[in-house]
């Protein structure tokens, strides 16, 4: 008697039938996507309004079409060339330490990098980078990569207030004649303000252990994972994310220097370095976003070339092109990195939740 084959084909049939997408998938997927998309176009339109509504935009413009015919371009060429290997330094400070949790091509945490900058347009102090980056990572890595990005963060503020301190003493020696007593004043207090943060920044596991135990804030999970994820760095790690920094911070006071010899302004190596210091450090105590922000930072920038003769527009179009070039352009591929991101998961929020603390039996 011949075999029945009806029972195997039909398994066959079911087998081979395509599976059924959930529904819920699918809307979950469109309404992510559809997020993505509209954060995009909140930047684009927040930044072409900013810079239409920027006051003296038309002569910015012109002033910078006539000096791309009488200025020399190498200058503005080299600005452009160092802009890759400014953000480079950032992405090594944050890769590095992050991929021994999860593996990160270069490019990977180039698109990262690049998506945080242009969420951070729209916060203050580019806080916003946190969230911009975090999409990047798997959901169990992204509280690390918020610890490491604050580390990150802390190496970049010492190497400011280095450099901006150092800058500051000879730019007020030089140019404003302060008296010796107010001289000898500033240094002592800033050379204990770096002490303390460079004691604090390479005894990190020690303060930390510390405010676990003294401040109840850190019983919430999530500050207790970051604790620890901060304590494990090394000496070396801290040594190395401090060098990026620096290097950084370098190339961009680079950049600076080169849009002064473009547009003409005259000051020696010393003093446009020095005054580029004391820019930054004034400006990181401007708690507002980079777009809001950049009136302000122009004033700034309008008073400090002043001292060198500089005309109030000149000055105002290389604080202008320099924001433009090393955080308009990266914002603008972050929108596009920001559109094209995968969903990687929800962030564990369950976190936030404090340690429940076992009670001792007895």
């Amino acid at each position: 008697m011949p075999p029945d084959i009806s029972h195997s084909k039909t398994a066959l049939i079911i087998h081979t039938e395509p599976p059924s997408q959930d529904p819920s998938v699918e809307r979950t997927s469109v309404l992510h996507y559809l997020w993505q998309g509209g954060i995009a176009l909140l930047m684009a339109s927040i930044l072409w309004r900013e810079l239409r509504q920027m006051p003296h935009a038309e002569a910015l413009w012109v002033l910078f079409c006539r000096q791309l015919s009488e200025g020399a371009l190498i200058w503005l060429l080299l600005c452009l060339l160092l802009l890759p290997f400014n953000w480079f330094g950032e992405v090594m400070k944050w890769q590095l330490p992050l991929s021994r949790y999860q593996g990160f091509s270069k490019m990977q945490a180039f698109r990262a990098v690049l998506a945080g900058v242009g969420v951070s347009l729209l916060t203050p102090n580019r806080m916003g980078e946190f969230g911009g980056r975090m999409l990047f990572v798997a959901p169990q890595h992204r509280w690390k990569s918020l610890a490491i990005n604050g580390v990150g963060n802390l190496a970049q503020l010492l190497v400011l207030l280095l450099c901006g301190g150092a800058g500051s003493l000879w730019l007020l020696d030089r140019y404003l004649h302060f008296s010796p007593e107010w001289r000898w004043a500033l240094l002592a207090t800033g050379s204990m303000v770096l002490f303390a943060g460079g004691w604090a920044y390479f005894s990190m596991g020690f303060v930390l252990r510390v405010l676990e135990r003294y401040t109840p804030l850190f019983r919430l999970r999530v500050l207790g994972e970051m604790s620890a994820i901060c304590t494990a760095l090394t000496r070396r790690d801290l040594f190395g994310i401090l060098l990026w920094s620096f290097i950084r911070y370098a190339i961009y006071s680079t950049q600076y220097v080169c849009l002064l010899q473009f547009f003409g302004i005259q000051a020696t190596s010393v003093d446009a370095y020095a005054a580029i210091a004391f820019i930054f450090f004034v400006q990181a105590g401007i708690p507002l976003p980079p777009i809001a922000g950049l009136l302000a930072r122009g004033n700034l920038a309008i008073w400090v070339w002043s001292w060198f003769g500089a005309d109030p527009l000149i000055s105002l179009t290389v604080s202008f092109l320099l924001w433009c070039i090393n955080l308009v352009l990266p914002a603008l591929a972050g929108a596009v990195f920001l559109m094209s991101v995968r969903d990687r998961g929800r962030v564990e929020w369950k976190r936030l939740l404090p340690i429940r603390r076992q009670r001792s039996g007895g």
